[in-house]
């Protein structure tokens, strides 16, 4: 709100604390991440999209309703799964992995045939869920053939999965890091979105025991087996995709610890703190270096866009998750610190802390909140810090709080950064016309002076001198006003229509000044009914009028306009005293060279028009004058 200012008009101090202050605000949005939702969304859309597939070396054996159906009844017989470790060992299995319980209620046989299965594969190539909670007497040889992993999942707090988290605590492995390296290590592992959890290969525990079912799909192939939907009700979801099952997880965190994905974590990590402190920097240097608000907003949204493709550049070639949203909230917020150090406001940003106002502020607002004009005193992001009695009468404020009521008032008085409005015009009770005092240059505060009816006056006065009194539309000197306007703008994208009518003098003799009157008055709304709400109907005088067409035209669509004026008074008009035809001629030009002047082509409007009159009346086969 206040002037731009110069970081040489501060001292040292002050300028570490603004850009103190703004590093952190900056840590502050970082740490909170009040758009990580967003964020988070938009990455999983990019990176699931991508569809990728499954490592080869990853199969998943699942066990369906119909298995349990045929080999238990119940529940699955143990032997069944015992007879399927075999098959893991002779086909020459890697690791296997089972996200089957395989320790509590088993008969002798079940024991027997777990033992006698397990050996064969031992802990180096076997891994199985450990159970805190459950009595393990009597089934310590039978753990000592597999390694014990934990099994738990615990999904993120949206329900969805993108992570297999290792529980805090737990004394035993990580069920990802040994299958896929056979490591005992205790880890988190971040699923790899991009790779399509359909492209696994996978197949029933019966597909196994089919007599031509080919050894070299488990040869050396890390095996994972587990339940799947039909069985365990557990229910799993993971990002976008939907609904899974344990043994697809498992698979996604296998691929994802084979391939390393981890450190595409850490690249991506190290690309979002730049990002993040490029984001920063540039919500200082538009604060700093913008002229105007119009060019802060603009400069926000090239960095806006500049951030939003990086980000997506980084989820698309990187494979990891970007905040976008996160990168924009850090950008502004810096920007908004730089544009209240910009506007000798530090006080401000200390304000949120500290108090409401600083000392310069209520010193400046003692002298104004009791006076009979509106005052106002406005804050850095357009809400009102103060406003006097007056000012709450005029602008229908509402106290205590000014933030909703002062956002268009701020932008009428300051329509750009540093810039003071000498003149407004507010419609809270009726349109009102203000002139703006700033007392203070470096403060926001305004006094406003009502003069509304002087404004009223002058318009009235101005359309007096401009407008036909008869037509009311523009006369000769308010369209030559227009057409200067055009010329002082240095525009070349209007055009000029001349138009004459015919028979205007027959019917002004005939029937008397009146009916003449009315028939101008008819043609004149006949005219302006034809032409765009853009356009500038005037008449010169008599007979005589002319429209000022602007915006981006071709002589076809000025051509096209002059025909439908033209056409207005094919219609025969009620004069009063009788019904009479009459016609128009119209004549245009556009401007065609780069020196010409808005008064040549005037010139050439109306000689269009003169050639125009003469040719309709060699159509009638009247002879041309060169008078009218």
């Amino acid at each position: 709100m206040g002037p731009t200012t110069s970081a040489r008009d501060c001292s040292l101090p002050t300028q570490l604390k603004a850009v103190g202050f703004t590093l952190l605000i900056g840590w502050f949005v970082w740490s909170m991440q009040p758009m990580a939702n967003v964020d988070r969304i938009w990455s999983d859309v990019l990176l699931v999209c991508q569809e990728q597939p499954a490592d080869r070396d990853i199969v998943v054996v699942q066990v369906t309703a119909a298995d349990v159906l045929e080999n238990g009844v119940d529940r699955l017989d143990r032997r069944f799964v015992a007879r399927t470790l075999e098959k893991f060992a002779e086909f020459g299995a890697r690791r296997v992995l089972s996200d089957i319980n395989l320790n509590a209620q088993l008969s002798a046989d079940e024991y027997t045939a777990l033992l006698h299965a397990m050996k064969q594969l031992g802990p180096e190539r076997f891994a199985t869920g450990y159970e805190p909670n459950q009595q393990m007497q009597g089934r310590k040889e039978l753990l000592n053939l597999a390694t014990l992993v934990d099994l738990r999942m615990i999904p993120a707090r949206d329900t969805r999965f993108r992570e297999h988290r290792y529980p805090l605590g737990s004394p035993v492995a990580d069920p990802i890091a040994w299958l896929a390296f056979g490591e005992r290590t205790q880890s988190n592992t971040t699923y790899d979105l991009r790779v399509d959890p359909h492209s696994f290969q996978t197949y029933t525990i019966s597909d196994l025991h089919q007599p031509l079912f080919p050894p070299a799909n488990l040869r050396d192939k890390l095996v994972i087996l587990a339940m799947d939907q039909s069985v365990n009700r557990t229910r799993i979801y993971l990002p976008i995709t939907g609904e899974s099952n344990r043994g697809t997880l498992l698979a996604m965190a296998t691929h994802a610890k084979l391939h390393q994905y981890e450190r595409r974590l850490a690249i991506g990590n190290i690309v979002q703190f730049v990002h993040a402190g490029s984001a920063v920097l540039a919500g200082l240097l538009i604060g700093l270096w913008s002229k105007s608000v119009r060019r802060a907003f603009l400069w926000f949204m090239a960095v806006g866009a500049v951030l939003m493709f990086g980000s997506s550049y980084m989820v698309v070639s990187n494979g990891t998750h970007a905040q976008p949203a996160g990168m924009l909230i850090l950008t502004l917020s810096s920007l908004y610190s730089a544009l209240a150090f910009r506007l000798k406001l530090p006080q401000l940003i200390w304000g949120f802390m500290s108090g409401d106002l600083s000392p310069e502020e209520a010193w400046a607002w003692r002298t104004q909140s009791e006076g009979k004009l509106p005052a106002v005193l406005f804050g850095s992001s357009g809400m009102i810090k103060r406003a006097n009695q007056a000012a709450v009468q005029a602008f229908k404020l509402h106290a205590p709080s000014f933030a909703k009521d002062g956002v268009l008032l701020a932008k009428l008085c300051s329509p750009g950064v540093g810039d003071h409005a000498e003149r407004i015009t507010t419609n809270t009770d009726g349109e009102q016309t203000w002139t703006l005092t700033w007392p203070h240059g470096h403060l926001p505060l305004v006094v406003f002076n009502d003069i509304t009816a002087a404004a009223r006056e002058q318009a009235a006065l101005k359309r007096q001198l401009t407008t036909d009194p008869l037509t009311k539309v523009l006369n000769r000197k308010g369209f030559e006003d227009a057409v200067e306007e055009i010329n002082g703008q240095g525009r070349r994208d209007y055009a000029i229509l001349f138009m004459d009518m015919n028979g205007f003098k027959q019917v002004n003799d005939e029937q008397g000044h009146e009916a003449g009157d009315l028939l101008l008055k008819h043609a004149a709304a006949r005219f302006a009914s034809a032409i765009r709400p853009t356009d500038r109907l005037a008449r010169l005088g008599g007979d005589e009028f002319a429209v000022l067409m602007i915006g981006q035209l071709d002589r076809e669509s000025v051509q096209s306009m002059a025909l439908r004026l033209e056409a207005t008074l094919v219609e025969p008009i009620d004069v009063g005293s009788a019904i009479v035809h009459v016609g128009v001629a119209a004549g245009f030009a556009l401007p065609e060279l780069p020196t010409e002047t808005s008064t040549d082509v005037l010139r050439r409007a109306d000689h269009e028009m003169y050639a125009r009159k003469s040719y309709l009346k060699s159509l009638r086969g009247e002879t041309p004058r060169n008078s009218r």
